[in-house]
C-alpha cells in the first residue's frame, strides 16, 4: 500500500471526522493494505505497531465498498493479520468499535478477537467503545491465525 491510496478512498466524511489527519499517522505506523478493484481503493487496514508484541488494527470501508466484497474481505485481514501476527511476534492485537454498533461487532468475532469491556467516553466526541483483542497461542488467538472456522 502506499500512502496516496489514503486520498484515493472515498469515506463519507460526517461518519469519520478528522480520518485523514489520522490516516496518515496510521499508516507511518505499522504494515497495511489496500483491497484495490479496477484502480479504485475499496478499502483500507493495518496495524498500529505499539511496542513488541503488542499492536492495534484499523480498517476503513470505503462508501464505494461492494456489500458483496465482505466474505473476501474478512478472508484477506484475516490472512494479512495471521501473517503479520507471526512475522511480527505479536502476541496481542487489540481493535475498538463503536458501542452498539452491530456490523464491527459481528466482524471483529468473524476475525477472531474476544471482547473485553466498555471504554466510556472514549470517542473525540465522548462516544464510547468497546475494546477488543486477539491473543496469540489461545484458542481465540490460534484460530484467527490460522483461518477462523465458522462451523
Amino acid at each position: 500500500m502506499e500512502p496516496l491510496d489514503l486520498h484515493r478512498i472515498r469515506i463519507e466524511q460526517a461518519a469519520l471526522p478528522g480520518w485523514r489527519d489520522q490516516g496518515a499517522a496510521m499508516l507511518a505506523a505499522g504494515p497495511c493494505w489496500a483491497a484495490v478493484r479496477g484502480g479504485q481503493v475499496l478499502a483500507l487496514a493495518g496495524l498500529v505497531l505499539h511496542w513488541r508484541g503488542r499492536a492495534s488494527c484499523w480498517c476503513l470501508i470505503g462508501a464505494d465498498f461492494p456489500t458483496t466484497g465482505w466474505v473476501w474481505l474478512t478472508k484477506q485481514v484475516r490472512h494479512r493479520m495471521g501473517a503479520a501476527i507471526r512475522e511480527l511476534g505479536l502476541h496481542r492485537v487489540e481493535a475498538e468499535a463503536l458501542t452498539g454498533w452491530a456490523p464491527g461487532r459481528r466482524w471483529l468475532l468473524l476475525l477472531g478477537f474476544e471482547h473485553e469491556g466498555a471504554m466510556r467516553a472514549y470517542g473525540h466526541d465522548g462516544s464510547s467503545y468497546d475494546r477488543w483483542a486477539k491473543l496469540a497461542g489461545s484458542a481465540i488467538g490460534a484460530r484467527g491465525a490460522e483461518g477462523h472456522s465458522d462451523g
